[in-house]
């Protein structure tokens, strides 16, 4: 396993819980977060927001696009300019962050492309995902190098804490890689079998 991806409903916690960790580890991270943009109380949009500082609309109610989620425009070309590049890493100990994989992102098909490039690579990526999902979200989720963390309001102040303690030795284990990086050799597919996780109990 070396991907783990925090799922659970809107507003519990999930990226702050990713930022928590994020702040404790030191190491060299690559990444995005979505930020909610808000006019008057009322909430008008997205934006992705990379580890490295940049800044762009992924979606909003006054934005043009031909892509929509809910009733938000989704920007696809800041998805492929800004948040694609963050995600791709360049060195084995590099953590990557994604912030989410949700159906605004996998508007664009060049984040669909490149979430499984990051998820292959031996870097540990540490995102969120929304709960339930079809289609690439749902296959994303079912793969066996994966761990699906719930988020609930019960265990979402103890988590960042458990997460790290599984975290480190993960990263630790990213100076002695077996899979090599996206563009540096052909990555073959997997056929490991299925592992089991601990139970969502496990995390309250």
């Amino acid at each position: 396993m070396s991907n783990i991806l925090l799922t659970g409903p809107p507003g519990v916690g999930k990226t702050t819980i990713i930022q928590k960790i994020v702040e404790q580890l030191d190491c060299p991270k690559r990444g995005f977060y979505t930020e909610e943009m808000r006019e008057d109380g009322r909430r008008k949009g997205f934006m992705l927001v990379t580890l490295d500082g940049k800044k762009a609309h992924l979606s909003g109610t006054d934005i043009e696009s031909s892509h929509w989620v809910s009733h938000y425009a989704v920007c696809v070309e800041n998805i492929d300019e800004i948040a694609v590049p963050a995600i791709i890493p360049a060195e084995f100990d590099e953590l990557i962050v994604v912030d989410e994989i949700g159906k605004m992102e996998c508007c664009s098909e060049k984040f669909r492309h490149t979430i499984v490039t990051a998820l292959n690579a031996p870097n540990l990526l540490l995102g969120t995902i929304p709960m339930g999902g079809t289609g690439f979200i749902r296959a994303l989720k079912n793969r066996d190098d994966v761990k699906i963390v719930p988020v609930t309001k019960k265990n979402r102040t103890n988590l960042p804490q458990i997460l790290l303690e599984e975290i480190k030795p993960l990263l630790q284990q990213q100076h002695y890689p077996e899979k090599q990086l996206p563009g540096k050799e052909h990555i073959p597919p997997r056929h490991h079998p299925a592992q089991k996780y601990p139970e969502p109990a496990t995390y309250e």
